[in-house]
């Protein structure tokens, strides 16, 4: 499957009421060292590990299709 020419993905996160957190076509490394960051204050009472897999970052984030036209 390719992938859709300028697709865009919004990224919010779960415990600040879906508050935007960036917008990208991928999410790699450094958008995931972002998220860690981010959620390591915002969910503090819910830690996580020294180097937490995939998943358990992305169960506390919503991950939506950006609006066309958004930046």
């Amino acid at each position: 499957m390719r992938d859709a020419p300028n697709r865009r993905f919004a990224v919010a996160c779960k415990a600040c009421g879906g508050a935007l957190l960036l917008k990208v076509e991928r999410i790699c490394d450094p958008e995931i060292a972002m998220l860690e960051a981010h959620l390591r204050v915002c969910q503090a009472s819910e830690a996580l590990g020294a180097a937490p897999h995939l998943g358990e970052i992305m169960r506390r984030i919503f991950v939506a299709f950006a609006s066309p036209g958004s930046s």
